[in-house]
């Protein structure tokens, strides 16, 4: 992680920008010297902080989410929760990849093109697994009409893609990406991700976490380390059948 770190710290950040920052919050003493190292001209101070987010994991702070569980309940049941993290899923995928773009490039033409080629290549393949992604749901949906799925879409994701791939299907539903996912890891019966951190986090909860991956000739290149390391420690899914008995296991 650390080459990572290195090159995602200092290019997360336009010039300016920097210039404009009174605090930096990082989550480990690693990534709190990179910054140091990396961020000279950040206007305020770096602080190592920890990350609460996953402080709040722990089961002693559940009370905290009581009453948003028992009304996602309500509304969904016994659900399975599905948290996307396609990121790009129209046909505008180069366009939407480079939204999030690093300024640092700018200087190096070579490096740019590079860079771009890659970023491109990467949404286009992330946009073909959301099209298998989509023909799966919807056999899976047909065939299992007594399970519901919510899906949380990621929040960069085309809310509007989202409800146009599932119309028609009376038991998946959209839950826009408001506020902590947490109380709906609790509230389902089981998650389904394709190797984001709510994978971890499910583990941590002791909830069943499941990795996606319906079709491995794409290839999909995973830009981060813990997506492999989600992978070897979840189960796998692959194919409706295996969705089925996992899904039938974790009742």
């Amino acid at each position: 992680k650390k080459k990572q770190y290195n090159f995602e710290i200092p290019n997360n950040f336009h010039r300016e920008t920097l210039k404009k920052i009174d605090y930096y919050f990082t989550l480990n003493n690693k990534i709190l010297a990179i910054s140091k190292q990396k961020l000279k001209n950040i206007r305020g101070k770096i602080i190592m902080t920890g990350w609460p987010r996953v402080d709040l994991w722990k089961k002693k702070y559940k009370f905290l989410y009581k009453k948003e569980i028992e009304d996602i309940k309500k509304n969904y049941k016994n659900f399975i929760l599905f948290n996307s993290d396609f990121s790009t899923i129209t046909k505008n995928y180069k366009e939407e990849i480079n939204r999030y773009y690093f300024f640092n490039f700018d200087e190096n033409e070579k490096l740019k093109k590079k860079y771009l080629e890659e970023r491109e290549n990467f949404a286009k393949n992330c946009y073909l697994e959301f099209l298998e992604f989509k023909k799966f749901l919807i056999k899976f949906a047909n065939k299992n009409k007594k399970q519901n799925i919510v899906i949380r879409p990621h929040p960069s994701e085309n809310l509007r893609t989202w409800h146009d791939a599932v119309s028609g299907l009376e038991n998946v539903f959209i839950e826009p990406p408001i506020g902590d996912v947490t109380p709906w890891i609790y509230a389902s019966k089981c998650v389904l991700h394709r190797g984001c951190t709510t994978g971890l986090q499910a583990l941590f909860m002791n909830k069943p976490s499941a990795f996606i991956l319906l079709n491995k000739n794409l290839k999909t290149k995973q830009p981060f380390m813990e997506k492999s390391i989600v992978y070897d420690i979840c189960d796998k899914v692959t194919n409706i059948k295996d969705l089925e008995l996992w899904v039938k296991k974790n009742k």
